[in-house]
């Protein structure tokens, strides 16, 4: 991409007690080809050295922000990620995993070209079952670009988390 034209990605990492991961997460996430972006690091109340690895990381690199709270869970720590983002887009790398050089540039060239307002992209994770160095690729079943937060709840989540989204709101308004 075209470094002036290149609009800032706001990258959220929720952490907590992940000493052994996260240097290398965020290794990989500097090591990419997309440079216009922020690390928005939010530490859960980690009783590891989290904390200390994140501000040595911070301090060498101004695009790393380090924000702390007590613990709350990750979806707390999330919300916190969104609320320190100044980026015209999010993305999200927990601290145990890397990205690929490209991870940022395919995303943002995609979501540029498309005008979407949300992308999900193919993963490879670790197959535990079988071998802790084997690594699978997840691949999504089409749509993996969404324009709308209809779409998202009608024709994503479903596929993530088994069930629609009708069924979970029939479900909390007591209808077993």
């Amino acid at each position: 991409m075209n470094e002036p034209t290149m609009p800032l990605v706001s990258i959220g990492m929720p952490c907590y007690n992940v000493s052994a991961d996260v240097e290398r997460a965020i290794r990989s996430i500097q090591d990419g080809l997309y440079s216009n972006w922020e690390l928005v690091c939010v530490d859960d109340g980690s009783t590891d050295s989290t904390p200390e690895i994140l501000n040595r990381i911070a301090s060498c690199d101004a695009r790393v922000k380090v924000y702390r709270q007590h613990n709350g869970g990750v979806s707390k720590a999330r919300n916190s990620c969104i609320e320190h983002a100044h980026g015209k887009y999010l993305a999200w790398v927990d601290p145990d995993d890397t990205v690929e050089p490209e991870f940022l540039d395919r995303i943002i060239s995609l979501m540029e070209n498309e005008q979407a307002d949300y992308c999900v992209m193919a993963y490879r994770q670790k197959n535990l079952a079988q071998n802790a160095t084997q690594w699978q690729t997840v691949h999504l079943r089409d749509n993996y670009l969404f324009n709308s937060t209809e779409e998202i709840l009608h024709n994503y989540f479903p596929r993530i988390i088994g069930v629609s989204v009708d069924s979970i709101v029939h479900y909390y308004r007591g209808g077993g």
